[in-house]
């Protein structure tokens, strides 16, 4: 398990995940890829009434 971690840490370290986001939002997946603010906003994660028991799992 240590290798294969060790492996995907380096991997992401040299290479990274690279994905082309501004067009799975527009042409991929229109209307349903968020940016981060907007997944805060519609979540009101700013809310500090909410707990993890509100969000009903």
């Amino acid at each position: 398990m240590r290798k294969e971690l060790f492996d995907l840490i380096q991997w992401y370290r040299t290479k990274g995940y690279q994905a082309d986001v501004q067009r799975l939002r527009e042409e991929e997946f229109p209307g349903l890829l968020t940016t981060f603010t907007e997944f805060l906003e519609e979540t009101n994660w700013a809310n500090q009434e909410l707990t993890y028991e509100s969000l009903g799992f």
